[in-house]
């Protein structure tokens, strides 16, 4: 009698626990709206991605750029990206819906509307960003001054910039507090075409050229070869490299700065805007948002002086149309991270850990990279930098991009201006010899 009596409590429980969790999933349908004027218009296939707490979902849109999923309730980041080629351009798409909040008064027959925006890709990318330092050799502490960024010509062609500058979008870190965030929840530049340059910018006092698959490599404070002192730091004593140093500027905290290597000539020394009170240019180490922008119509020494361009005290407002590359980075293992750059520049991020020497790094466009004829027999397989073990992230291609390149090889890397799709965190430099 008493097996009788705990087998029905059994069914009843399990009947129980199958109508509580039917009663928590919701079907969510998803509609992209492709901007007025494009000539491009929904096709079938277009990945759209849920990113819960603690889940993903991801589902494919149908011939008229609909997808409908069914997920349990949590509140979601849903994104879709996508990239075209018509004629010789190449357009990417980019939506994001940051809290979406889908619970039990979920209506099953909504649909969320999501705007895609529209940009062109650029022929300049930033294919690494190194700005979280260096472990002392003992891992006692760790050394900050070693920042570099490398900029890419990712196209066939060659590649001139007059008036190149480099920027940190503000606030300087994702998670920290963002007044640029309405009462509504939205960003207040998201309809006025532009994006905050934060604290001050540094730009190229010479044109600067490069052939397709040359790079610049910047350094962001102590251009010197600071393997003398920490030997798993980076050797930016380099020709071939380029520093910002501008003791004329604001600028000039000699813990950040140091008189660059007698081996860097003094033309590939970049110049400040500075129109904040900080004596160092310190875009985030926790989660930083770069980005690169070339002013037209005004140089960078008079965007920097007009009051016009000012937006909250201290940053400056960038056309969007003069941004050629940005990065979106979250702190890995944060949850209070905010969207800082607009859907046109990055409608993605790239997770970003300090400390460790870790980089964010430019995925590989294999399909193209593999196009190139004179890449026959030079591509190196078996990439295993990536950080996924501690919840970071790794290039899909498995194309070792840096032992390829020394191989001979040009590599042609992901852009869709999207840093989900298009970057990783990886556990080491790639300027690092250690």
């Amino acid at each position: 009698m008493k097996k009788i009596i705990l087998l029905v409590a059994i069914v009843v429980l399990s009947i129980s626990c199958k109508k509580e969790k039917s009663f928590d999933l919701h079907q969510v349908t998803v509609q992209l709206e492709y901007p007025q004027g494009s000539t491009l218009t929904a096709v079938e296939g277009v990945k759209v991605k849920f990113t819960g707490k603690g889940s993903v979902f991801e589902g494919k849109t149908d011939a008229q750029g609909k997808v409908s999923l069914t997920v349990p309730s949590d509140v979601y980041d849903i994104a879709s990206s996508e990239t075209r080629k018509s004629g010789s351009n190449v357009y990417n798409y980019n939506a994001l819906n940051t809290n979406q909040v889908i619970v039990n008064n979920w209506k099953d027959g909504d649909v969320i509307t999501m705007k895609l925006q529209e940009s062109k890709s650029s022929q300049l990318v930033i294919k690494e960003v190194f700005v979280g330092g260096t472990p002392f050799d003992n891992g006692s502490s760790t050394f900050n001054y070693d920042s570099y960024i490398i900029i890419y010509n990712n196209s066939d062609f060659p590649s001139t910039t007059n008036n190149l500058c480099i920027a940190a979008i503000g606030p300087a870190n994702a998670h920290a507090t963002n007044t640029f965030y309405g009462i509504d929840g939205k960003l207040i530049y998201e309809n006025e075409g532009y994006i905050p340059a934060s604290g001050g910018f540094w730009y190229f006092t010479q044109p600067l050229t490069l052939q397709p698959g040359e790079q610049a490599v910047v350094a962001l404070y102590q251009a010197v070869d600071n393997t003398q002192t920490h030997s798993k730091s980076i050797n930016l004593a380099n020709a071939n490299y380029y520093a910002m140093y501008d003791m004329a500027s604001t600028y000039k905290n000699t813990t950040y700065y140091k008189s660059p290597s007698a081996l860097i000539p003094t033309n590939h020394y970049l110049k400040a805007v500075s129109y904040s009170t900080g004596n160092a240019w310190t875009p985030g180490i926790l989660s930083p948002g770069v980005f690169i922008f070339e002013p037209e119509g005004i140089t960078p020494a008079a965007l920097g002086s007009d009051a016009g361009y000012t937006v909250l005290s201290s940053n400056k407002k960038i056309k969007v149309e003069w941004v050629l590359d940005g990065i979106e980075s979250y702190l890995l293992n944060n949850q209070n991270s905010k969207k800082r750059f607009l859907p046109t520049v990055d409608g993605g991020y790239v997770y970003h850990m300090n400390k460790m020497g870790y980089s964010i790094y430019r995925n590989v466009d294999k399909e193209a990279t593999l196009a190139i004829p004179e890449n026959a027999g030079k591509i190196v397989y078996g990439y295993n930098l990536g950080t996924v073990d501690i919840g970071g992230s790794t290039d899909p291609s498995d194309i070792n991009a840096e032992a390829s390149i020394k191989n001979g090889a040009r590599i042609i890397y992901k852009d869709s201006n999207n840093s989900s799709n298009d970057n990783h965190l990886r556990l080491k430099a790639s300027l690092s010899n250690y």
